[in-house]
């Protein structure tokens, strides 16, 4: 659901980090590395994407999903 509300491709959604995520702006800055045009990329998350990230952040790990 994540990456149809954000429109991007599923292998980067499944390696975002929490480090690109910024929940007090609610801004997802994807690296240049792992997308297509090699060009950094920011997604602004609106309040249904924060639905679903936010508790995902509990889990303590290094990648969201």
């Amino acid at each position: 659901m994540f990456a149809c509300l954000t429109g991007s491709r599923t292998s980067e959604v499944l390696g975002v980090h929490w480090g690109e995520i910024d929940l007090e702006t609610c801004l997802w800055t994807c690296p240049a590395q792992i997308m297509k045009a090699s060009e950094e990329h920011r997604v602004p998350l609106t309040d249904e994407m924060l639905a679903i990230i936010e508790p995902l952040e509990a889990m303590a790990s290094g990648l969201c999903f």
